[in-house]
């Protein structure tokens, strides 16, 4: 909803030696909430829900390296 995959293709495109992560149903937040605009703006008050679940595993690999 927020970005589309094929623009994430190509900045990937544009940088060959970039990793592509797609984590379907994650917001800007980093969280998994609904594609229905309403409902997913309402998770950005929410402290309490988890991030998506393998997204601080990538972060941490992106800022190890």
């Amino acid at each position: 909803m927020q970005v589309a995959i094929s623009e994430a293709e190509l900045f990937k495109a544009a940088h060959p030696d970039a990793k592509l992560i797609v984590f379907d149903q994650m917001n800007h937040i980093l969280k998994n909430a609904p594609m229905d605009r309403a409902e997913n703006i309402k998770t950005y008050n929410v402290p309490t829900l988890p991030l998506t679940p393998g997204v601080a595993t990538v972060i941490a690999q992106f800022v190890n390296k």
